[in-house]
């Protein structure tokens, strides 16, 4: 996956569980999170450590989960660190599989033009449509 759309995915999957964890996060007591998800942070928050600009996107993040803003700067940050360290890269790419993030965030959508007969909307996750 290359950095940017791992990034994404990341951001996709933690901030569900940061909104629910809350301050928790910021002790690292992760009380509030799956191990899987516990460990990815650990290992996105000790990248950090040394980088002022990424330890406050990860802080900032974690105080609010949900704000739009802070996820892009979390995703930038985290981007940059998975462009510039391969091995990070393949780490944080197993931790988010062992998460059950390989979809998490990032979404594929086909688009069919032309005649389209006999069709319907479907809205949802993992959703099974068959015709018949």
């Amino acid at each position: 996956m290359d950095p940017a759309t791992l990034a994404a995915t990341v951001t996709g999957l933690l901030a569900p569980y940061l909104a629910k964890a809350g301050a928790a996060i910021l002790d690292r007591a992760a009380a509030g999170l799956p191990d899987a998800v516990s460990h990815l942070w650990d290992a996105i928050t000790k990248r950090f450590e040394g980088n002022p600009s990424a330890a406050g996107a990860a802080a900032d993040l974690a105080k609010d989960s949900s704000d739009k803003d802070r996820q892009d700067a979390f995703q930038l940050q985290l981007k940059m660190a998975l462009k510039n360290d391969p091995e990070f890269a393949s780490a944080v790419q197993e931790l988010v599989k062992k998460a059950g993030g390989d979809t998490e965030g990032v979404h594929n959508i086909s688009i069919k033009t032309g005649d389209v007969t006999g069709s319907a909307f479907v809205i949802g996750n993992n959703n099974d449509v068959k015709s018949g």
